[in-house]
């Protein structure tokens, strides 16, 4: 489903890995500005991966976008508040909203990479 959605971006670069595992081991190949989360996944949920990058340096100010058909506990919600760039939910018009919150975070990206 995601895949559909970003094939038309501009820059786009990365790859869509199927569990957290891999995708901490992929990343330290890529520059990452941005990084769509899902928060299901085998083997390590998206909670503990985002909890692992913001401990590298090199991530901590790296975009992170949950995407997510989960309902979250108060605890969930906070790790992600303190953690995630934004939170998109499953359903309704994720198209629209994600296509708003890349722009968004390319305009942000391009800002700090010029600056």
């Amino acid at each position: 489903l995601l895949e559909a959605h970003l094939a038309g971006v501009p820059g786009r670069e990365g790859d869509s890995v199927p569990a957290a595992i891999e995708a901490l081991d992929q990343l330290p190949a890529y520059q990452a500005y941005l990084i769509l989360l899902d928060l299901i996944m085998p083997g390590m949920d998206g909670l503990e991966f985002l909890n692992r990058i913001r401990r590298i340096e090199r991530y901590r100010d790296t975009l992170v976008v949950v995407i997510t058909a989960k309902a979250l506990s108060d605890d969930e919600q906070r790790v992600l508040d303190r953690h995630a760039t934004t939170v998109l939910y499953k359903g309704g018009d994720l198209g629209g909203e994600l296509a708003r919150t890349l722009r968004s975070a390319l305009r942000r990206i391009r800002s700090r990479t010029t600056s």
